[in-house]
């Protein structure tokens, strides 16, 4: 997307609102996969609880496990890519069309963190270009993993 010429007022409303749908897009579509994140992490970790506390009577919770944590990768990817896309159509509409045509905008560098206390680092940081955000996608692997092992070898009481 290449820099615009400055836009006209009547122009000015239209950017206006398309950066303000953007910047909702890119919120709700952030509210929904940590929404849909929680729901599976809730269901997998009763589901767990049930396998251990009941066990023989859960014989087959491994297997509906499994498929569990596969429907929840499948839907967490994808929301990860929705709200990577939606991070990236923001970006770029801000980069081309806000701060060429806005003066006082000023693009953040990422990279420069927060202004905060020595003793606050251990416990609040960003690591550059890693985001928990992919985690959503991960955290679904690792219970399909344990699934999986707990179907190769059942639980003996």
């Amino acid at each position: 997307m290449a820099p615009s010429p400055a836009v006209s007022e009547h122009e000015a409303d239209f950017v206006l609102e398309h950066y303000r749908g953007l910047r909702e897009r890119f919120t709700v579509q952030g509210n929904r996969l940590w929404t849909r994140f929680n729901y599976f992490l809730t269901i997998e970790a009763g589901a767990l609880g049930v396998y251990f506390t009941k066990g023989a009577l859960s014989a087959t919770l491994p297997l509906v496990g499994c498929f569990l944590s596969l429907l929840w990768y499948l839907i967490s990817a994808q929301d990860v890519w929705f709200f990577q896309e939606a991070r990236h159509r923001l970006r770029e509409f801000t980069r081309c069309q806000i701060v060429p045509n806005v003066h006082r905008w000023t693009v953040c560098d990422e990279e420069r963190g927060l202004d905060q206390p020595w003793w606050k680092y251990p416990i609040c940081f960003r690591i550059p270009r890693v985001g928990v955000t992919h985690f959503a996608a991960v955290c679904p692997i690792a219970f399909g993993c344990l699934w999986g092992i707990l179907l190769a070898m059942p639980l003996s009481k």
